[in-house]
């Protein structure tokens, strides 16, 4: 199995998990950390240089924004509850849990959309047959990029 197909196969992965329960940090992580592993790699392939990720892909980036905002409330979240006496602002609190819930919504309806789904899925498959296209190689005239 390629780098590729690896990451492909992570990233539906995490997209039955999100559809099918309730959308915690972690799921939200690895979602988006799937998606900028593939992006990644589309910049080293060949055909990435001549076509950016975001024109080749744009169902799968919107995924990767619509979990962007949810994920950055969560970690805010996180870090202020770090904080000592954060626990005093109950209103900010409360305005930060609101915000995360309301994001989180936004993502389960994406999630629980049919043809959005289906069109990530599609465009999963167009990148896994460029790559079988080409073998999954990163041809030597790309090499020098990625080092």
């Amino acid at each position: 199995m390629s780098l590729a197909e690896k990451y492909i196969d992570s990233l539906i992965r995490q997209l039955k998990r999100l559809s099918r329960k309730s959308i915690d940090k972690q799921a939200i992580h690895d979602l988006r950390v799937a998606v900028k592993k593939l992006k990644a790699i589309w910049v080293i392939h060949p055909l990435g240089t001549d076509i950016p990720f975001k024109k080749s892909f744009p169902y799968t980036r919107k995924l990767f924004q619509t979990g962007a905002r949810t994920r950055d409330l969560q970690v805010i979240e996180s870090c202020l509850g770090s904080l000592p006496g954060f626990s005093e602002h109950k209103i900010l609190k409360k305005n930060i849990r609101h915000q995360i819930r309301k994001e989180k919504k936004k993502l389960a309806r994406k999630l629980h959309s049919n043809s959005f789904r289906k069109a990530v899925f599609n465009e999963l498959i167009r990148f896994r047959s460029f790559f079988t296209t080409s073998s999954g190689l990163i041809l030597k005239s790309n090499t020098k990029h990625y080092q």
